[in-house]
């Protein structure tokens, strides 16, 4: 054994007898850590392209519309910045597009469509102006009248080797053909070459255009697919000495091609043509490989067959790293498998592509799609949000110490209420928890509901509901109790009849929350109730301990902002703001003096307020936004200071991103990993939301900001470090891993397989708690033991699959394992899911880079062989 492996052993095997302790009461309103940055990934719209416009070596977005371009700029992470509009007027509503390097200086130019009328056609050249742009217009081309100018088509390749680009244009003539012509920009006007007819127009189907360089000659080719003589086919125009030769024909068969791609089919090196079609009378859709000899002649290949009724819409690239092409589409993932396809992921809630490419620059494919751009890390996982839909809460559901996310789905509107729980395998991976409620009418649904929280002491989660009934979907539901709900088995949640009350909680509440209000250790509930015309009243209700609620008792006619322990002795302190006007508004602190008595004081005059730890001293500063009398854009904070604010200061200067202008949420993380922290601004608008950013400089004293920047990212309710890896994520309508830290040194945890069941259906579930990094106290924890229940912790250095051992019905998911450390479960003797264990850790320098694999193997009478298993962990600790 490595020295190294001996040495980190045996501190685990010193470290873990003296520090097992039982299972501490767990703080449920505790801010979670921020340590990273975020992916401040964007949105992609269908139709976008994607090119280095710029010529600084990454992708960046590019769209036209009437009269102008949209462009985002990439920063070089994959990150594409807000899109800044250009005006380009010749360029047409109908306006095709495409980029191209037509003056060879490195860049790309764009070459659209303007002329709104089938005689009015022109092709439109807009150059790209270095270093930093913006499109000018440059210069146009007349084209012939055509019958429908809606199908124009354009394509861009080096036709002729001289190291520019040339466009392709192919366009419908009177006489029901297709004509195409390439293009070549002299310096001051588009230059036509000859041009040749094809095919036969219909107008159900357009002409799949591609250029790229079939016969390996250093010149590009096109390839099109047209029907001729009722026939489906495939046309090569071979470039030779920058003309294009005569097409050679290639039949597809039955299908109608819909769309042509570029690839590697079987990793020789030279480019192939994938074709996806709708299949015979428009049933079912296929992909099929048209493979190159090398010489850009083309062999049919069997299709592979997938049976949905529409085209498919695909982008292809090297998803897994293997050297072939992938496709990859709104349907799901296909593996190449030496030319024929293969599902290898099934999600229909992916988008139409744009491009598999390398947006972040590390070398890996990423999938960039309408509203999505998922960064790939060289497998088939398609990422952890396809279950994702507007959660906005996140908690250890299960205990096991990992963030788990939940979706209320209340919506007053359409009368719909559910609780949709998310469970994380600690690694941000999330899974529908698929909880069933069996208190329930099939006519009943939840309304509204407070918790998570550990409402009565006994160390598990709980909610708090109102139940509603209706006779029908569209009738609003007539409310029937309020229930506690406890987890009574795994993803079964019980009404507990001592509980249930006839007074409903509000239904209608502007902000709502968990806390102790009066000091008695329990928790309560403030809420802000909205009036009609008039200002909120925020009210609390003293907690029983068991899950109900008393009086509701008024605190003060405000909205409520901000729930905090501004001066540390452990009341929940309220930042108010008393009206609604803007741009400007009066905060105050409400602060509290024990037993529901506040005292009030004003904070300042803002358009939105936070209180967010701006100098991780770790107490919350207050942090304000405010528009001046004179436009001016201000950010503006006053520190915390032993619990009295100091005197404002400016931060940063500059107007705010668009649709955060009034977004009220501030977090502090080092996003750029300078050591200096930031401020992230997130939206709550599902369409073109961004994320602002201001970065921290780390010269200015005491602080400073830069001016924000706007990134892509839609409906974000929630910022922590979802996968422990140290830096922060996002979740909302969608989730975003944080970057910062990655690679093969990074800390990661991660739960696999399954244990066994045992005592009352539960099954013991491993799971981690905090960030496993040289410094850092972290802590496994095993949960939904059988109470008082012996229990061993083995863990050992590589992963393994040993099937019925040690008893019929176990399987071992760890290998090279070292004898356990014993514990002694906490619970009630024999408890269903009571028992439970952690084990804090202090990480030494020499685990640096180390990975262990942990299970546990609990004594339980009710479980394979008189034993249960639990599932296993993996833990990489980081630098």
């Amino acid at each position: 054994m490595p020295r190294t492996t001996s040495l980190r052993l045996a501190t685990l095997a010193v470290a873990f007898p003296v520090l097992s302790a039982p299972l501490a009461a767990r703080d449920h309103f505790r801010a979670p850590r921020l340590f990273g940055a975020v992916p401040l990934q964007p949105l992609l719209d269908v139709g976008h392209q994607l090119g280095d416009v710029d010529g600084d070596g990454d992708l960046d977005r590019f769209e036209t519309s009437a009269g102008s371009i949209r462009l985002s700029l990439n920063d070089g992470d994959g990150d594409l910045l807000a899109p800044v509009q250009m005006s380009v007027p010749s360029i047409a509503a109908i306006s095709r597009a495409v980029l191209a390097d037509l003056d060879g200086d490195g860049d790309l130019d764009c070459v659209a469509r303007g002329g709104e009328t089938p005689a009015s056609g022109v092709l439109v050249v807009a150059l790209w102006s270095a270093p930093t742009g913006p499109f000018v217009e440059s210069g146009t081309a007349p084209l012939a009248p055509q019958t429908h100018p809606e199908y124009t088509y354009l394509a861009a390749g080096d036709l002729d080797g001289d190291g520019d680009d040339e466009v392709v244009s192919v366009l419908t003539e009177a006489s029901g053909v297709w004509t195409l012509t390439p293009w070549d920009w002299d310096g001051a006007q588009l230059v036509p070459g000859p041009s040749q007819s094809f095919g036969s127009f219909l107008n159900t189907f357009g002409v799949p255009l591609i250029c790229g360089d079939l016969t390996g000659d250093g010149r590009a080719d096109v390839v099109v697919a047209a029907l001729e003589a009722s026939q489906s086919k495939a046309l090569v125009f071979t470039s030779n000495a920058g003309q294009l030769l005569a097409p050679v024909a290639t039949g597809l068969g039955a299908f109608v091609s819909t769309e042509l791609h570029l690839g590697d089919r079987e990793g020789d090196g030279d480019l192939d043509v994938l074709s996806a079609s709708a299949g015979p009378q428009g049933f079912g859709s296929a992909l099929q490989w048209l493979r190159n000899d090398g010489s850009g002649s083309l062999q049919l290949t069997p299709a592979s067959f997938f049976g949905e009724l529409d085209g498919l819409v695909v982008a292809t690239g090297d998803w897994d790293g293997d050297g072939d092409s992938d496709a990859v589409g709104p349907r799901g993932m296909f593996e190449n498998l030496g030319g024929s396809f293969a599902v290898a992921a099934s999600v229909p809630t992916l988008n139409a592509p744009v491009a598999v490419a390398d947006a972040s620059g590390d070398g890996l494919a990423d999938y960039l799609a309408a509203g999505r751009l998922m960064v790939g890390d060289g497998t088939f996982d398609l990422g952890p949000d396809a279950f994702l839909d507007h959660v906005d809460r996140a908690f250890d559901l299960d205990g096991d110490g990992d963030l788990d996310l939940l979706a209320p789905g209340f919506d007053q509107a359409v009368y719909a209420g559910d609780l949709a729980l998310l469970e994380n395998d600690a690694s941000a991976e999330f899974a529908p928890a698929d909880p069933s409620f069996p208190g329930l009418a099939p006519n009943e649904q939840f309304t509204a509901a407070v918790g998570p929280a550990d409402f009565d002491g006994d160390g598990r989660l709980e909610f708090v509901c109102n139940v509603g009934a209706t006779p029908h979907p569209f009738i609003p539901p007539a409310f029937v109790r309020r229930v506690l709900l406890r987890q009574t088995a795994p993803g079964t949640w019980t009404e507990d009849p001592a509980a249930t009350s006839t007074v409903p909680l509000p239904l209608v509440a502007q902000e709502e929350g968990l806390l102790d209000v009066d000091g008695d250790g329990r928790l309560d509930l403030l809420q802000a109730l909205l009036g009609a015309f008039q200002l909120p009243t925020i009210y609390w209700s003293a907690g029983d301990g068991a899950g109900g609620f008393g009086p509701i008792q008024a605190i003060a006619d405000a909205y409520l902002q901000e729930v905090v322990d501004v001066d540390g002795d452990g009341l929940a302190d309220l930042v108010t703001r008393g009206t609604n006007g803007t741009p400007s508004a009066l905060f105050s602190l409400l602060r509290n003096q024990g037993g529901g008595r506040f005292a009030s004081e004003l904070l300042i005059s803002a358009t939105t307020v936070d209180l967010v730890d701006l100098d991780g001293d770790g107490d919350p500063d207050l942090v304000a936004r405010r528009i001046e009398t004179g436009g001016a854009d201000l950010l503006v904070g006053r520190l915390n200071q032993g619990g009295s604010f100091g005197a404002e200061q400016l931060l940063a200067t500059g107007a705010a991103c668009p649709s955060t202008s009034f977004g009220s949420e501030y977090y502090a993380a080092d996003v750029d990993g300078d050591g200096t922290l930031d401020l992230l601004n997130p939206s709550v608008a599902s369409v073109d939301g961004t994320l602002g950013v201001y970065r921290g400089i780390p010269t200015a004293s005491p602080l400073g900001f830069e001016p924000q920047r706007c990134f892509a990212v839609p409906y974000t309710r929630l910022v922590a470090d979802l996968d422990a890896d140290g830096d922060v994520d996002l979740a909302g309508q969608h989730l975003y891993l944080g970057r910062t830290v990655q690679g093969a040194t990074a800390p990661l945890t991660e739960q696999y397989g399954s244990g066994a069941t045992g005592t009352g259906g539960w099954t013991p579930l491993l799971g981690y708690d905090g960030v496993p990094v040289v410094g850092e106290t972290v802590t496994t924890r095993l949960v939904n033991g059988t109470g008082g229940a012996p229990a061993f912790y083995f863990y050992g250095t590589s992963a393994a699959l040993l099937a019925d051992f040690p008893a019929p019905g176990l399987t071992v998911l760890i290998g090279d394992f070292f004898p356990p450390i014993v514990q002694v479960l906490s619970g009630s003797l024999g408890a269903p899911g009571a028992g439970q264990f952690q084990f804090p850790f202090s990480v030494p320098p020499s685990f640096a880079g180390f990975e262990l694999f942990k299970q546990v193997l609990v004594v339980d009478p009710a479980g394979p062989g008189g034993l249960t298993l639990s599932n296993a962990l993996r833990v990489r600790y980081g630098q």
